[in-house]
């Protein structure tokens, strides 16, 4: 018998129903764990510091430092596409090339197919060390005299270098510490410089878009729609407040900074656990580690507007993070992030896949990165197609590992 009871019971049953479908809507579904396979790459024995670079038709460029018998070390480039490596060509080799845990050699390609390549030089003067760059019109055979991205003449810290599209060229920016090292100065500060390179590899002076920023956190950098370029770093208030800030290039005119949440991590020094950061056309995700109250976080924040705003941030650690963030966009507009999380004794490389609606999918480990901390670096992901690729140093074996992990297709 139906009864206004039994009404109102299927009116209210119903109505739940209609709130779930339109939760589910609003949410999306959850995205599925990644499922990294090892991919073989040319690194050997004592490769460390890995980066990639995304570059033309798809293809990935791997860079690393490698160590050799006389106390030389090697930066090192080769190429993925179609499954396959290209050869192994040198970019440098010197006995003063400076290797950083934290300070990674940087790669990337212009539109031309030319590609430059970064790197530190040691320097004799305590603490300083400079940015140097070469460029390669051969696919990496042979390289240019190396020159500094830096015109300033003080034996200072430069270094933490990104790239990023700009035009023809490139753009680029960097942390700068040459007012420690001036004698009348009392701005004991680190700036973040930033230049451009011509398609023909040549500079245009630096000049500094952030005249007070945390000392040795990385810096991360993307170009989006239009053109529009966000670079990503951790700044320093009079506080000490080291919020990660953007700031949004575009048709060479530099934007204000903004932080990207307000987290108010209060530190008196350098965590250096830099952001990175993704784009794909006018999205933008970015991924930072903070540590308000000792309480540490790795958080993952998007952007439809090509970085001009930032959604709330979504917590993507599950244990006690470390930080050392990267971050992919896939074609359908999740991103992948890889971080370093603690688990038990050890530390473990996680990766994540969170859609943009802030819904996350199931941690996998990748890797155990016993052996020593500042041994395994920062790992790196970039996208091309429906692969994403990761590369980080595995303190065990001594050697830069790679990985590919399906990401699906276009939207």
């Amino acid at each position: 018998m139906l009864t206004l009871d039994s009404v109102h019971q299927r009116r209210r049953a119903a109505r739940w129903t209609l709130a779930a479908l339109l939760s589910i809507v609003a949410c999306g579904e959850k995205p599925p764990a990644p499922v990294p396979s090892i991919v073989e790459n040319p690194s050997a024995e004592g490769s460390a510091q890995p980066s990639l670079a995304l570059g033309r038709d798809g293809r990935v460029w791997l860079s690393w430092l490698e160590r050799q018998g006389d106390t030389s070390v090697a930066m090192r480039v080769a190429a993925r596409a179609n499954g396959q490596w290209s050869a192994v060509h040198q970019v440098v080799r010197q006995r003063d090339l400076l290797v950083n845990w934290a300070d990674i050699p940087r790669t990337a390609e212009m539109a031309s197919g030319a590609l430059v390549a970064g790197w530190l030089r040691g320097s004799s003067v305590k603490a300083g060390y400079d940015l140097m760059l070469s460029m390669s019109t051969d696919a990496g055979a042979t390289w240019s005299a190396a020159q500094p991205a830096h015109h300033d003449g003080i034996a200072a810290e430069h270094g933490f270098v990104s790239f990023f599209p700009q035009g023809d060229g490139l753009g680029m920016i960097w942390l700068d510490g040459r007012n420690y090292a001036l004698a009348d100065s009392s701005k004991h500060e680190t700036q973040l410089m930033y230049a451009t390179l011509d398609a023909h590899g040549t500079q245009a002076r630096e000049f500094a878009i952030d005249e007070r920023i945390c000392d040795c956190c990385q810096t991360a950098a993307v170009t989006a729609a239009n053109g529009t370029a966000i670079v990503a770093y951790r700044d320093r208030s009079e506080g000490e407040v080291r919020d990660i800030h953007v700031k949004r290039i575009a048709g060479n005119v530099v934007g204000s900074g903004v932080p990207v949440h307000k987290d108010n991590w209060v530190i008196k020094g350098c965590p250096v656990n830099g952001p990175s950061i993704a784009a794909q056309g006018a999205t933008v995700a970015l991924a930072w580690f903070t540590a308000p109250n000792d309480t540490p976080h790795v958080r993952l924040a998007f952007s439809q507007d090509t970085g001009k705003t930032f959604g709330a941030p979504v917590e993507v650690h599950d244990r006690r993070p470390e930080g050392r963030v990267s971050v992919g966009l896939t074609p359908n507009g999740d991103a992948l992030v890889g971080w370093i999380e603690t688990l038990g004794d050890t530390s473990v490389l996680r990766l994540r896949r969170v859609s943009a609606q802030g819904v996350k999918g199931p941690a996998t480990d990748l890797a155990s990165l016993s052996g020593g901390k500042r041994a395994s670096g920062f790992a790196r992901i970039v996208v091309t197609g429906d692969t994403a690729m990761i590369a980080w140093a595995d303190p065990l074996s001594h050697r830069v590992k790679t990985a590919a992990i399906p990401v699906g297709g276009a939207k």
